[in-house]
């Protein structure tokens, strides 16, 4: 009897599937008014579905930080724009930029995927809200401050490939450090797409405990992307970008150093969305957006308030792993 009890749980549960909250969104909230037991309660008043698609439950938190002004947006399931994750892990973005070349504006992309268990999206916002809109990292933003001046003549000079200081048409100097080999690269922006002065993209996957970073850094004075100034943004992030909070949340209770070269961060394979091309008459390995507009169109194509600053985002991740295979 028993046997026949278990095979129809389980039959049952291969019927519905795992059930998530799939449609919903949560815009806009100031985090002077956050209250954590009514988020909880609007969380509880949602209904779970099942999912049919790619069997995972998907939630992304929103934070943007301004003249000491923050709001905080949450999107659940399919309203979700962007690349999707691979089950069990978290991808948080921050990326610094620069309003109206007078004060910066922080904003934080926080995304998780799972099948623990029905609603482990729910629990995850839970488990997180409160140290994510807390995190403004005001020393980072003092530090990468004092990186941005440079010499004003002659802005044309960018450190290329091969660490050598050379032309670059748009005066726009890119750097960024590999989340793998952790070797860095330098390039000059070709795209007329605004990124951020610095991103920070950290993977983590919370079934092996495993974790890797990396940065991408834009500046715009002569060879601000070299070895030596790369360097010290890696000092800056080492040293003021703290992620304990984050990996308490998790469960973690440090760094994991361990190296895996088969983890997969993304449930789309990644050959999908990268395309590079050398210059030979610049010596330049340059990243173009322009193959890639096909697919960035169809994965935000839903209508929505945030949808410049989540292509933007978007781009970015693209860019990042652009840059990683340029660097294999």
């Amino acid at each position: 009897m028993q046997r026949w009890i278990s095979m129809l749980f389980l039959m049952l549960h291969s019927t519905t599937g795992l059930r998530c909250i799939k449609n919903e969104i949560f815009q806009d909230f100031s985090i002077d008014e956050f209250d954590h037991d009514k988020l909880q309660s609007d969380l509880d008043s949602f209904t779970l579905s099942p999912i049919t698609n790619d069997n995972l439950c998907r939630v992304s938190l929103d934070f943007s930080y301004h003249l000491y002004a923050g709001t905080l947006d949450i999107e659940f399931g399919e309203v979700i724009q962007g690349i999707p994750l691979a089950d069990k892990v978290v991808q948080l973005d921050t990326m610094l930029t620069l309003q109206n070349q007078i004060s910066f504006e922080l904003k934080h992309y926080l995304e998780y995927a799972c099948s623990n268990y029905d609603g482990c999206e729910k629990q995850f916002v839970l488990e997180h809200i409160e140290w994510f809109y807390k995190a403004k990292y005001l020393e980072l933003q003092q530090k990468v401050e004092k990186l941005l001046d440079g010499p004003k003549t002659n802005q044309n000079m960018c450190v290329n490939e091969y660490n050598i200081s050379q032309r670059c048409p748009s005066k726009t100097c890119v750097g960024t450090r590999s989340r793998k080999e952790k070797t860095y690269k330098h390039s000059c922006k070709v795209t007329e797409t605004k990124f951020p002065l610095l991103h920070i993209i950290t993977y983590i996957n919370t079934d092996v405990n495993h974790e890797e970073q990396e940065f991408i850094f834009e500046c715009h004075y002569n060879d601000c992307n070299g070895i030596g100034r790369l360097k010290e943004v890696q000092k800056i992030v080492e040293d003021y970008y703290d992620l304990s909070p984050l990996r308490k949340a998790l469960g973690f209770k440090n760094k994991s150093s361990t190296i895996q070269s088969t983890l997969s961060y993304y449930s789309l394979s990644t050959e999908m969305i990268m395309a590079t091309f050398n210059d030979t008459s610049t010596s330049f390995t340059i990243v173009t957006t322009e193959a890639l507009s096909t697919k960035v169109d169809h994965l935000l194509s839903s209508p929505s308030s945030k949808t410049n600053t989540l292509k933007t985002l978007m781009i970015c991740k693209i860019c990042s792993i652009l840059f990683l295979v340029i660097i294999n």
